[in-house]
């Protein structure tokens, strides 16, 4: 993350960035859930709720992921997160790069969307 976006947006605490570390780690569930609860006919009021909730929720993190200003932080975490790959992936697709660095990029697009998401009130 560079500095510039670091100067303009709120530090994340632990907790909020465990926060968001558990909504991206969601991501996939709620963006299936997503679709198979829009190709339903007839929803329950709960599963209605939920409906909205994960469209907000995942709207919320693509625009967040989008966000992040350095490229390589924003792939990784796309790559990662919603796509749903797992670290090993991600390292094999940075074969280039060594393990630490690539969960560093992990951990820093965490931290962007984390605090993005407090920025907005989200979190």
């Amino acid at each position: 993350m560079g500095v510039e976006q670091m100067q303009w947006l709120p530090e994340a605490t632990e907790a909020e960035f465990q926060a968001a570390k558990s909504l991206l780690r969601r991501y996939k569930y709620m963006s299936r859930a997503l679709i198979g609860l829009k190709q339903m006919d007839v929803l329950t009021t709960k599963q209605q709720c939920k409906l909205k909730e994960y469209a907000d929720k995942t709207a919320n993190i693509e625009l967040a992921i989008s966000l992040i200003l350095d490229p390589e932080v924003r792939d990784i975490t796309d790559h990662v997160f919603l796509q749903g790959n797992n670290r090993q992936t991600a390292i094999r697709k940075l074969r280039w790069h060594t393990e630490r660095t690539v969960d560093r990029r992990i951990r820093r697009g965490v931290i962007s969307v984390a605090n993005t998401l407090k920025d907005w009130g989200i979190i």
